[in-house]
């Protein structure tokens, strides 16, 4: 798997500059994935690696090598805090693909030993913030010395070791004993990572109930996101909740929305989901004075073009009937018959409002990429 050049880059600044190593994303993406297939062969390699860990450690300028005297038999794993409920656990070869690959949530995968000083310093620090974010971010506590086969798949030479993960994917690698302001810039940088994925996941859940014509399901998560604070997604609750107001027909309510976006989102208009909704309701304002009447005008408009096919006004003015009656393909060919016969009419207005018209649709609409090449192919011709 390889990490996002984006995600490994928002760890590289500031503070966090020299835990991260650019060089080392190939190396954490094929751990990570070791590391997944690893449980199963957890008995049968137990031994061996074992007796390669062991060897990594004595050799490692980073963890001193053990004190001669006598071991335990099996360190034990640290025990979650109290109240940490299913966000902070003990991971191991038996629960590491679930909890920490599979994960729709970012991971704060904390790799320890009991006799490490500075892990019992650190992991403390990491359970506070992790739920401080109340179940936004997960933290797996992993045992160096109770899961070697894993410890050996990460190649964790230096204890304290964090990997900081989401969608199952490393977005960083720290060691050492970590500062509270580089806890708070990695865990600053997960939430952002999860927010905008949250974000992202919503508007695609609420656009395929648009496109079935469930209002009233649609509005109810386009709120739900402008409600939560934490994802900072005004722009594009409000632009969802205006194409609702458009598809319901309440262009009273949908210039109350335009104006609030306009008002509190000045410096995002440029968002895509903004543009889109600004785009449709354009479009939906030049079709308004004929929704009372739509099909008596469309088929008086229909007969005008039979009469005089070269009426451009007539086919302008059914293209705009048409594409607020929903008839988007229809509105669509009246456009590129008008380009054919005269694409300059009127300052290219058969073109503009195509333009407008995918605007508002989005370019991954299909479409909008079918018809997109059509305009591209005929405009050039």
């Amino acid at each position: 798997m390889e990490i996002p050049r984006r995600l490994a880059a928002s760890f590289t600044s500031g503070v966090c500059s020299r835990l991260l190593r650019a060089s080392s994303a190939a190396f954490v993406s094929s751990a990570f994935s070791a590391a997944a297939a690893c449980h199963t062969s957890y008995v049968s390699t137990r031994s061996n690696v074992k007796s390669v860990f062991r060897r990594e450690v004595s050799t490692s300028s980073k963890i001193p090598p053990a004190p001669n005297v006598a071991a335990p038999e099996k360190p034990k794993d640290a025990v979650p805090p109290e109240g940490a409920g299913s966000s902070i656990v003990q991971v191991s070869s038996l629960n590491f693909d679930a909890f920490v690959l599979k994960s729709d949530v970012p991971v704060i995968l904390d790799c320890y030993a009991d006799w490490c000083a500075p892990c019992r310093e650190l992991t403390p620090k990491l359970v506070k913030a992790v739920q401080a974010t109340k179940g936004a971010v997960r933290m797996g506590m992993l045992n160096v010395d109770v899961n070697m086969e894993l410890a050996q798949a990460l190649e964790i030479k230096e204890l304290p070791t964090v990997f900081a993960l989401y969608n199952g994917r490393p977005v960083g690698r720290m060691q050492g004993l970590l500062t509270d302001d580089q806890i708070k810039e990695v865990m600053d940088t997960l939430l952002k990572i999860g927010g905008a994925q949250a974000t992202t996941d919503v508007i695609a859940e609420a656009d395929a109930l648009l496109k079935d014509k469930n209002i009233p399901a649609a509005v109810k998560l386009f709120s739900q996101l402008l409600a939560d604070e934490s994802l900072k997604a005004k722009p594009e609750a409000l632009s969802g909740l205006l194409r609702c107001a458009l598809a319901e027909g309440n262009l009273d309510a949908a210039r109350m929305l335009v104006d609030t976006i306009k008002a509190e989102c000045k410096g995002q208009l440029d968002n895509k989901e903004v543009k889109k909704a600004l785009a449709a309701f354009d479009l939906a304002i030049a079709g308004a004075p004929a929704r009372g009447e739509a099909a008596k005008q469309e088929a008086e408009l229909v007969r005008k073009i039979e009469s005089d096919p070269s009426d451009m006004q007539a086919r302008y003015d059914l293209a705009v009937l048409q594409n607020s009656a929903g008839k988007l393909q229809a509105a669509m060919d009246q456009c590129f018959e008008m380009i054919k016969r005269d694409k300059m009419w009127k300052d290219q207005a058969a073109r503009e409002f195509l333009l407008k018209m995918f605007a508002s649709l989005g370019p991954k609409d299909e479409l909008v990429k079918k018809n997109t090449r059509r305009l591209s192919n005929l405009w050039f011709l």
